[in-house]
């Protein structure tokens, strides 16, 4: 089963075309990794299948049924910094002094669940 199906995506800003009738498919299994030059359209690509952009084309996600997360797209920002439960945004600089913190820092799937709050 496809994951994701891309036909014939297009973005534009203006009168600048960023992306153009890029098609693609993700079967279940499969790996891939985006990369790019700055301005080549991984970002402008990452919004548009979690919508937050207009686009024309379709995008098809096939969500696993099984599991009981909300099926929902998000993109997070390169900039976003996790935190631990107190706040604190510098603890992973010093991680070999505070191997300790891991009590008291959320999982990336809790951090993942409030960020997703925080957008809706």
């Amino acid at each position: 089963m496809d994951i994701i199906q891309i036909k014939e995506l297009s973005v534009q800003y203006g009168a600048k075309t960023v992306l153009s009738n890029i098609s693609f498919t993700i079967s279940r299994g499969e790996h891939y990794v985006i990369r790019g030059e700055s301005g080549s359209g991984k970002t402008t690509l990452a919004k548009a299948i979690a919508h937050q952009i207009k686009f024309l084309g379709d995008i098809e996600i096939n969500f696993d049924t099984k599991n009981n997360l909300q099926a929902k797209t998000l993109f997070v920002e390169n900039w976003y910094r996790f935190t631990n439960i107190e706040g604190d945004r510098n603890f992973y600089y010093q991680q070999r002094y505070n191997h300790q913190q891991k009590r008291d820092t959320i999982t990336v799937a809790r951090e993942l669940e409030l960020y997703q709050k925080k957008m809706s």
